[in-house]
């Protein structure tokens, strides 16, 4: 009766207390995408259930240790969005990040994104970034955006 849980793919449980901690998550082992955002997140180790888990969205949970990325090696996108972030060197052990965002945080120095070599996507709004040069080295970015930031040049 619950064989169909197997086949979902897309799960968007956001915007709920400890969404995490739901019953039947474990029915779901083929969830790609995954999002988890606004709301407080106190233990992100479920999410390391979904083996093939290419995408987290986990905007304003107020998760600030990455650590458990690691343990994603089929991740390619992450939205880390308004979580207070001010560094972004965790990136640079993800080189198969196609497409991050970090909007709303407190992030100055991009430097580490320069390691991203499969990145497609950005969005660093609302940021108080003003040196955007480490973007020059990302010959497959296609998408950026820089609203709200400390820029003057944009130059390369």
């Amino acid at each position: 009766m619950k064989a169909w849980l197997a086949t979902v793919k897309y799960l968007n449980i956001g915007q709920r207390k400890d969404p995490l901690e739901r019953k039947g998550l474990e029915l779901m082992p083929n969830i790609e995408v995954l999002g988890i955002g606004f709301t407080p997140i106190k233990n992100i180790r479920p999410v390391l259930q979904f083996k093939h888990l290419k995408q987290l969205w986990m905007t304003k949970t107020g998760v600030t240790n990455y650590d458990f990325l690691k343990e994603i090696p089929t991740l390619e996108g992450l939205d880390i969005s308004q979580n207070g972030i001010t560094d972004l060197s965790f990136l640079k052990d993800y080189p198969n990040l196609k497409t991050v965002a970090a909007a709303g945080n407190d992030l100055t120095d991009i430097t580490p994104l320069a390691k991203l070599k499969n990145l497609e996507s950005l969005n660093l709004d609302y940021n108080n970034i003003s040196d955007i040069s480490a973007l020059t080295k990302l010959s497959k970015l296609k998408a950026v955006s820089l609203e709200h930031n400390q820029l003057h040049d944009i130059l390369l």
